[in-house]
């Protein structure tokens, strides 16, 4: 028993030190009055800006206060490049019954993941990530820009 427990903690520090904190801004178009990005963390990240290699997934997982009440929220993700945003697509962008518990109330916490690939047809290339949550009337739950490389 004690050695399956330390197994667990060593497979669980060793999960964490691939996942980083990462500085973003907020660039929701219309931010909610109460609402607030509290955190970022993407994974596998181990520094500034982030490396996200070709043929992998990447996890983003960001804590939030809802700024209001939403029945539905839906990632969209575009990697600005030369001032022009071009759409990443998400393989499962519908966070609710995913990530979240929905519907969100206005004023509470909550955690939202979701992985995106990185194809291997993508440049190499540094960039901005602009990665969004959306209500159901496509506006912004959260809008967070993180710079990121795109590496071989």
């Amino acid at each position: 028993m004690l050695k399956n427990t330390v197994l667990c903690v060593l497979l669980f520090i060793v999960a964490m030190s691939t996942a980083k904190t990462v500085k973003f801004k907020d660039c929701a178009k219309s931010p909610p009055a109460k609402g607030a990005v509290k955190s970022v963390d993407i994974k596998p990240c181990t520094a500034e800006p982030c490396k996200m290699k070709r043929g992998t997934n990447v996890t983003a997982t960001m804590t939030f206060v809802a700024g209001s009440n939403a029945t539905v929220a839906n990632g969209v993700i575009h990697g600005i490049i030369a001032d022009v945003p071009v759409p990443f697509p998400l393989p499962h962008p519908n966070a609710c019954g995913v990530s979240l518990k929905c519907p969100l109330q206005a004023g509470n916490t909550y955690t939202y993941s979701a992985s995106l690939e990185v194809k291997k047809e993508y440049p190499t290339l540094e960039l901005v990530v602009e990665w969004e949550l959306q209500d159901e009337n496509q506006k912004d739950l959260l809008c967070v820009e993180i710079p990121v490389a795109i590496v071989s």
